[in-house]
């Protein structure tokens, strides 16, 4: 057992960057120093503007345009590729209701996310934010 790196330039802090696509021939496992994987800090940037909202990574808390509800029709993943995983949750106070079947969301139906315990999982195919799970704990 061992490991063969090649071309692999470290980080000061022993961490690797990697530029393009990482292509693996057997098991991947990914885990941080603490041996969890992770989805990278929450986007609390991410509001409600006229039915869609702008995400730039894959956890995302969604905020509402104006008001503690609001409809979302349309998710725009900056810089999503087909297969990339979206974790939503909504913002603290608000009720944000993803929509089945408008814009660009192909859910199980109509989500509606109230606790910040509540999750939507999706899944970019290229044209589409695609459910793969739910979770409303509220």
């Amino acid at each position: 057992n061992g490991a063969l790196q090649v071309g692999l330039d470290l980080n000061a802090d022993l961490s690797a960057t990697f530029a393009g696509d990482v292509s693996v021939g057997g098991d991947l496992r990914l885990a941080n120093s603490s041996g969890w994987f992770g989805y990278g800090a929450l986007d609390t940037g991410a509001t409600l503007s006229s039915g869609s909202v702008t995400v730039t990574g894959s956890y995302a808390e969604i905020g509402s345009e104006s008001g503690a509800t609001d409809d979302c029709v349309t998710i725009t993943g900056t810089g999503a590729s087909e297969g990339d995983i979206l974790i939503c949750v909504a913002d603290s106070g608000d009720t944000i209701t993803f929509k089945d079947g408008t814009g660009n969301l192909a859910l199980a139906g109509d989500c509606a996310l109230a606790a910040v315990t509540d999750r939507l999982v999706l899944q970019w195919n290229g044209a589409n934010w695609c459910e793969i799970s739910r979770s409303i704990n509220s």
